[in-house]
């Protein structure tokens, strides 16, 4: 079978199936309103979600208490490991 053949195969099956259904004067219109609407959603969800971030960023600090440094550890730089202090003399 060529492409050709399938191709008019398949724009009869299409046209067919177009045929079977009815399309109201309105609704290209309904179809409009219905994208407008999922928009506007969006738009509401990803607002919700950037004051709902901002919050967290805002009462994180807050929540968690006053930040603990730990002191640091003893300075052991330049000091050979086998001249430390608790070594005995030889």
């Amino acid at each position: 079978m060529s492409h050709d053949q399938i191709a008019g195969r398949l724009r009869l099956a299409l046209e067919r199936a177009a045929a079977e259904h009815d399309i109201s004067p309105d609704a290209w219109q309904a179809i409009e309103r219905r994208l407008r609407r999922h928009i506007w959603r969006r738009r509401v969800i990803a607002a919700v979600c950037a004051v709902i971030i901002g919050a967290a960023a805002v009462a994180a600090p807050v929540l968690g208490g006053p930040v603990r440094v730990r002191p640091p550890a003893s300075d052991t730089r330049g000091q050979c490991p086998s001249s430390s202090s608790s070594a005995a003399p030889t």
